[in-house]
């Protein structure tokens, strides 16, 4: 267990060490992410960075934000390069990704399965 549930509201996050890895664990909408805290481009503490939507392709002067729980996104604080919450994926480079983990609620209990 990481965090019981009323200390992880939604929009919150938390970063937590487990077996010496640290990992940010986020609330997107009542759904719970959890990702490895190293920015793989320069060794940030990725998950102390601002977690927003993001732009989707669109036609030319029409702006779609992508915000739901699964297409949000933690921005990098050092140099802003995002990564998806849900896997963990860069939105700038299709090669780089970042460590997702298992986290679940169980009863009012956040578990990390790392």
């Amino acid at each position: 267990m990481v965090a019981v549930r009323n200390e992880l509201p939604d929009g919150a996050s938390k970063v937590v060490t487990v077996a010496g890895r640290s990992i940010g664990v986020f609330n997107s909408g009542g759904r719970y992410f959890a990702l490895r805290n190293i920015c793989p481009h320069h060794g940030a503490p990725l998950c102390e960075g601002p977690v927003s939507g993001q732009m989707r392709t669109s036609l030319p002067h029409q702006y779609e934000l992508a915000d739901e729980p699964d297409e949000r996104v933690v921005r990098c604080p050092w140099h802003g390069f995002a990564f998806r919450l849900a896997d963990g994926q860069s939105t700038e480079d299709p090669a780089s990704r970042v460590r997702t983990f298992r986290v679940e609620l169980e009863g009012d209990e956040i578990v990390l399965y790392a």
